[in-house]
């Protein structure tokens, strides 16, 4: 008998990404929660947008989706956020994030014991705590997660770095999650001695006993994964891309769902790898993927 649908609570910035070729929903948290919720998961969507027409209208996205509004906060004074999205020839996104909105003013909501104790994993990004008021939220919530699981998917935005908040985040997480450019970025930001991504992995493992994954995408390369005294390269999949935007988040979403219904890690891996390459495939980061193309939901001949 299957277990009951994992539940995923994910906190941090619901926004409007402005891509050439028009607005489209976005923010880690709210592109992960809905590829949790495509996959099969229950979602707690922990979030804040403005009393204004593009945060009604993410508001009216959700419930849309059947996805709970109930955790959507709504500021009086801050804009629902906004992130002009500029694409390389090749469907790399760079952003122009807006500054003093709506999630940067994010509380810690009086979740009933019932939801909490539903509740699996905790999923979080740096993002949303370039503010002292959301990264307050966002790390109460994380003291209280024990021993559920916190995955850390860093969304490194500059100007919006910080080393200690990096650092939290990571002191925090049991799995940890970057992209090609952020582990070498990190690896100098820490001072982790060495030349290579294992190098640095085992440095960083070594601090953090407590994290039993790190795992680096790569995008058409695949990705790297260290778990358990292990590392795997997994190949990545050519596709031709719309835009990446959305595509990491996907990756995470697909990983933590395999990895729930038992997969191995070098399989829910590959499962990730080729759920993102499906995303990739179609503008922004929140497309409706049929589960009939999911990867491992393919008869194999």
């Amino acid at each position: 008998m299957d277990r009951k649908p994992p539940c995923i609570l994910a906190i941090g910035e619901m926004l409007w990404d402005e891509l050439p070729s028009g607005a489209m929903p976005g923010g880690a948290p709210l592109n992960f929660a809905w590829h949790c919720h495509q996959l099969g998961a229950e979602v707690v969507l922990i979030s804040r947008v403005g009393a204004d027409e593009r945060g009604d209208a993410l508001r009216e996205l959700l419930q849309s989706w059947r996805i709970s509004d109930r955790w959507l906060q709504t500021d009086a004074t801050r804009p629902t956020g906004r992130v002009e999205v500029r694409l390389s020839a090749s469907g790399e996104p760079s952003y122009s994030i807006l500054e003093n909105v709506a999630y940067d003013a994010i509380e810690w909501p009086p979740l009933d014991s019932e939801i909490w104790a539903r509740v699996d994993a905790i999923s979080y990004g740096t993002l949303a705590q370039r503010s002292p008021q959301s990264q307050s939220a966002i790390q109460f919530g994380l003291a209280h997660a024990n021993p559920r699981l916190r995955i850390c998917d860093l969304n490194l935005r500059p100007p919006f770095v910080d080393a200690r908040t990096v650092q939290a985040s990571i002191q925090a997480a049991n799995w940890l999650k970057l992209n090609e450019m952020e582990l070498p970025n990190v690896a100098e930001m820490l001072g982790l001695p060495g030349h290579s991504p294992d190098d640095w992995v085992l440095e960083l493992q070594r601090r953090e006993p407590q994290l039993q994954l790190v795992v680096q995408t790569l995008g058409e390369a695949g990705c790297r994964l260290w778990a358990n005294g292990q590392s795997w390269q997994i190949p990545g999949v050519s596709v031709p891309v719309v835009d990446t935007v959305g595509a990491g988040d996907a990756f995470t979403a697909a990983l933590w769902i395999r990895r729930w219904h038992g997969a191995d890690w070098p399989i829910a891996a590959l499962h990730a790898t080729q759920y993102a390459a499906l995303v990739v495939q179609h503008p922004g980061g929140t497309p409706r993927i049929p589960n009939t193309d999911f990867p491992w939901n393919q008869v194999r001949s």
